[in-house]
């Protein structure tokens, strides 16, 4: 949390795809990345770039726009070229597809999909079936023997210093000052009823980025994780993918963004911590307006604007970097509440200068199961009254409607078919 966020360069990213032949459920495909025009692939000469898609010559070129992306197609060269060596090309274990299979997760975070890979997912169980049918003008490439995608995206994920060592640390810093083990002193102990995390990336968000990645991981990354509360062998939460904490009251900000395994697990001292990367960035908020739903007012009885802030809100905003818009229902402490307006008005990440609204009247809903859509009128059967959306409305009449439970048969048929097609 802080100032304005530094705005990246971003490019546009694309996957280009095309078909070089097969039969149904066994094609064979060249694929390739597009970053702002410059395509870059895998071949035996090793990793190539150029203007445009060249490496697909004449054949039809299906192009995937995968987003924007941060990473020049420098540091991504940078990042892969070790990995993809001239004369390390095989067929079916180490292709084009490999590399923008792992080009992509650098880029844009994302794999390729599996159906571009049939071919090689039919030579991995049957390598001899394809030197047949390739009439022996196919055979294995020993320099691609110890080429491993799976393990290499694995380890894309936690950032171009972690990637290039490709091992375990054993307590010193290495790469570029990024990883370092928890020490054997910290608080951590057997993973108890929660895996043990072997390792862990976390990232400062560039609107609180303080000194160095050193300093911060230091001062506030190896503190946290060390912490009763994250990594005690009974109680300690652990630590997942889309964690996270916040220090100095909340000038500093963190988020976890790989673990191994993936879906996260307990610190222990052995645990493996890399604190280096692009810093997260972000739209921040300028103000927000957040109201608790009339159904949660029962249990708020006697709370005060004020109350709702500091007890619910605020605390639950230390959780909640960025993706808070209007509309958005929040479950905060078992209670719902309504995001009702925000500056900008497409919403952003909270910070410590967001100016945080919470009085106001309750937030009322549709009372139909299931809508969340802001009411709009009141059934007027005597014994009904309830509240709708206008969705939900039959026979508007000014303020007032009939409800689905007492509209006429021809909108219940209408309203019912709606639920079938929604």
């Amino acid at each position: 949390m802080g100032g304005a966020a530094v705005k990246p360069q971003l490019a546009r990213a694309e996957l280009l795809v095309s078909e070089l032949g097969g039969v149904p459920g066994c094609k064979a495909y060249h694929s390739s990345v597009l970053v702002n025009e410059t395509e870059l692939f895998f071949a035996d000469t090793g990793l190539c770039t150029g203007l445009g898609i060249a490496s697909h010559g004449a054949r039809s070129v299906k192009r995937f726009d995968m987003g924007t992306t941060s990473i020049s197609t420098e540091t991504l060269r940078e990042q892969l070229a070790t990995h993809f060596l001239p004369g390390t090309y095989d067929l079916l274990r180490k292709n084009c597809n490999s590399f923008s299979d792992a080009a992509l997760v650098i880029l844009v975070g994302k794999r390729l999909d599996k159906k571009y890979r049939q071919l090689e997912q039919l030579g991995a169980r049957f390598p001899q079936l394809v030197t047949s049918l390739s009439g022996g003008e196919y055979s294995l490439n020993s320099l691609a023997d110890s080429f491993d995608l799976e393990r290499l995206c694995s380890d894309l994920r936690f950032g171009p210093s972690w990637a290039n060592q490709g091992q375990t640390l054993d307590g010193e810093k290495a790469g570029r000052g990024g990883a370092q083990h928890l020490p054997a002193k910290s608080a951590v102990g057997s993973a108890g009823s929660k895996q043990p995390l072997t390792r862990v990336h976390i990232l400062p968000f560039q609107d609180t980025f303080e000194l160095n990645f050193d300093h911060m991981c230091q001062k506030y990354v190896l503190p946290h994780i060390r912490s009763h509360h994250v990594a005690d062998p009974k109680t300690g939460c652990g630590l997942y993918v889309g964690n996270e904490f916040s220090a100095r009251c909340g000038q500093v900000r963190f988020r976890v963004v790989a673990c191994e395994p993936a879906q996260g697990g307990l610190p222990t001292a052995s645990t493996v911590v890399l604190c280096e990367g692009d810093p997260i960035n972000r739209e921040l908020l300028v103000s927000a307006t957040i109201l608790p739903l009339e159904s949660s007012m029962p249990q708020l009885a006697g709370k005060t604007p004020e109350d709702l802030a500091r007890n619910f809100v605020y605390p639950f905003l230390e959780q909640q970097s960025s993706d808070l818009r209007p509309g958005q229902i929040l479950t905060i402490q078992g209670l719902r509440f309504k995001v009702i307006k925000t500056e900008p008005a497409h919403g952003g990440g909270p910070c410590v200068a967001t100016k945080l609204t919470t009085t106001g009247p309750p937030v009322k809903l549709c009372s139909i199961p299931n809508c969340e859509s802001a009411i709009a009128k009141q059934c007027r059967n005597k014994d009904c009254k309830r509240w709708v959306c206008l969705v939900h409305s039959a026979d508007v009449k000014e303020t007032s409607c009939l409800c689905p439970a007492h509209a006429p048969a021809a909108r219940k048929g209408f309203l019912s078919l709606m639920k079938l097609t929604s």
